[in-house]
């Protein structure tokens, strides 16, 4: 439990899925603003790709790491990301 709820999910040491009441009175999506940074995770189950993600209304301090399947209704975002962070194709000095 924490605090009145039940704990269904302990995703990571700061991050827990509870079950809250149907009639409980809080906004339980927020939206992507923008995707700062990417890492691999090499954990037992296999090596994943973590995504550190800015929160729409949110500062900073509330940034945190989703994996690919978190980010699974933001798949443009997705793209958009990995499209500015592909090298830039230039000429090579033997191009000259």
């Amino acid at each position: 439990m924490i605090g009145p709820f039940e704990v269904l999910e302990k995703i990571n040491p700061l991050v827990y899925r509870l079950r809250l009441p149907a009639n409980y009175p809080m906004h339980l999506e927020w939206e992507v603003e923008a995707i700062l940074g990417h890492k691999i995770s090499s954990r037992k189950s296999g090596r994943k790709r973590l995504y550190l993600v800015r929160w729409k209304g949110l500062d900073a301090t509330e940034d945190s790491w989703l994996s690919e399947h978190e980010l699974r209704n933001a798949p443009e975002l997705r793209r958009e990301y990995l499209r500015s962070i592909e090298a830039p194709r230039g000429r090579t000095k033997r191009d000259t």
